[in-house]
């Protein structure tokens, strides 16, 4: 009996820690901030405000990986694949998102997480919310 109330209360408790880091986020979005984690391209702003508290939720823009992404929509409108164009980055040596090689999926992603090059919703100028990603 102790080991299923604990489970239950496991269970609850992952339940409400998720919808708090949902609303937390949501409100990282109301404010204009990147509600997440890193996405390729961008950097995080490592600053402090005037009154010396953190600044959250900032990123700016890496030129270099910005180019690599504009890169990967121009060659897309052309028509290459994502196969394609993963093979001519990987042969040029541009180093992935996470420092590996590229492959279809980092630039294709899903559809149903919004993720990989093509489908990142930021690289449109839109900041969503999470229940809206899913």
């Amino acid at each position: 009996m102790h080991w299923g109330l604990k489970g239950t209360m496991s269970a609850l408790f992952l339940k409400t820690h998720a919808l708090k880091v949902r609303r937390g986020q949501a409100g990282r979005v109301r404010a204009g901030k990147i509600p997440g984690g890193l996405c390729y391209g961008y950097r995080v702003v490592h600053a402090s405000d005037a009154a010396g508290e953190l600044i959250r939720s900032e990123r700016e823009i890496v030129e270099v990986e910005a180019e690599v992404v504009r890169r990967i929509f121009r060659d897309t409108i052309a028509g290459l694949t994502a196969r394609e164009i993963a093979a001519v980055l990987n042969r040029e040596g541009v180093p992935a998102p996470r420092g590996g090689t590229w492959n279809a999926s980092t630039i294709n992603g899903s559809k149903k997480r919004g993720n990989g090059i093509l489908r990142q919703h930021l690289y449109a100028g839109r900041l969503l919310e999470p229940t809206a990603l899913h």
